[in-house]
Order: structure tokens, then sequence, then C-alpha cells
């Protein structure tokens, strides 16, 4: 389910990702002012998702796919900003000093989640380039192993069907010249193995595998040639 999770459009994964933030904080604020004994309204209880936690969750979910950490902080600064602002457009004024302060606390958990989320990609780069790992059969470079790649950062996860993905430490241009004609990219995020491509659809690409990947109109000549 995770790997379909990723073969979404980034738009749509962060739809999901503000949705759900918003919905489930919402009836959480409902349900807890309600046994308080102070009942909260629809626009109170959901309004609180959308300011302080919305931007923070999209944050996290484009920051994990960034290449650098500088990248990563303008995202952090942007979502810091877009709260603040969500906030002032609710409360009809400037921000105050304490509206700032009470940024940080989300600020240093989106950090938090991001250095996590970093440190356990290593983790999977390390267990799977283990000893143990190289005498199973599964040569990085060979065409027809792995159906399709996925950028993750300073990673690319390399999925094959019905297995785990297997994470290398690469980006995903380096991938495929490294893969040289084997591999074509479909879209900014996502590159498969040419050899694997069913059918070209208007805007995705169709494999052997049965996965159906998004597919960039900048990358459409490409994959047409494949």
């Amino acid at each position: 389910m995770l790997a379909r999770y990723h073969q979404l459009p980034i738009s749509l994964r962060l739809a999901i990702i503000v949705g759900a933030t918003v919905i489930g904080s919402g009836l959480y604020c409902l349900a807890y002012r309600y046994s308080a004994g102070n009942p909260a309204t629809i626009a109170e209880a959901f309004s609180w998702g959308v300011i302080n936690l919305a931007p923070w969750a999209v944050a996290i979910e484009i920051g994990r796919t960034m290449n650098n950490w500088r990248q990563t902080a303008l995202v952090l600064a942007a979502a810091g900003l877009a709260s603040l602002g969500l906030g002032s457009m609710f409360d009809l004024q400037w921000p105050s000093s304490f509206e700032l302060a009470r940024r940080l606390p989300a600020l240093l958990l989106a950090v938090i989640a991001l250095v996590a989320i970093e440190l356990y990609r290593r983790k999977r780069v390390v267990r799977n380039n283990a000893p143990k790992a190289a005498t199973q059969g599964e040569p990085i470079a060979a065409g027809n192993v792995f159906y399709w790649a996925r950028a993750a950062g300073n990673y690319v996860e390399l999925y094959a069907k019905g297995s785990q993905p297997k994470l290398v430490r690469s980006t995903l241009s380096e991938w495929i010249d490294q893969s040289k004609e084997d591999w074509v990219r479909i879209h900014r995020s996502y590159a498969v193995d040419r050899h694997n491509i069913v059918n070209v659809e208007k805007s995705s690409v169709l494999l052997r595998s049965g996965d159906r990947l998004p597919l960039g109109n900048a990358y459409r000549s490409k994959v047409s040639a494949a």
C-alpha cells in the first residue's frame, strides 16, 4: 500500500496528507472540547488543524524528497510563513511575537521527523547493501530485475514485482546514466525499465508488473520513442 501511495502524483499525495491531518485533528478537537464541557464549533475545530498542523505536514511530505538541507530549510520556512499567514486570515490581525514563538515546537517536530526519515533511509541502505544481500541474486544493474525507480532525495527506490523496494544511494539521473539504454525517465520523480513498458497512456505509463506510474508532459516524447 505504501508503494502505491508513492506512485501517486505529488499534488494528490499532498491532498491526502492535508485532508487526513485536518479531519483527524478536527475530530479530536471536537471530542476533546466536548468531553471538557466546552464544545467547539465546526469552524474552531477544523481551522486549528488547517493553521497549526497542515502546513507542517505538507513540509514533511515535500521535505523528504528534497536533495539537500538548504532546500529543506526553505520548505520549512515556507511552512512557518504559511501557518502565520493562515492564522492572520482567521484572526484578522498581524501575528504577534507570541504567535511566532508558538510555531517553534511545530518546527522542531518537523525537523525531527525529517531527520528520522533520513536516518531510516540510511539504515535501509546499509541493510540492503550488507554482504549477505550480495549473495541473494539481486544484481543492481540488471535491466529486468527492477521494473521502476522513484527518486527519494539523495536515494533511489527500486521496485520489483512482489517484493519490497531496494534503496540505493544515488540520484535518479545518476541511476539512469549508470543503467545506460535500459532506463527512461517518465516523470521528475520516476524512471522505468523501457523493456517493461506495456502501454503509454495520456497521463500515465502501464508496466508489465501491473503498476501504473504518472507520465510528465516533458518526458512524453522520450517515452514514446522508447
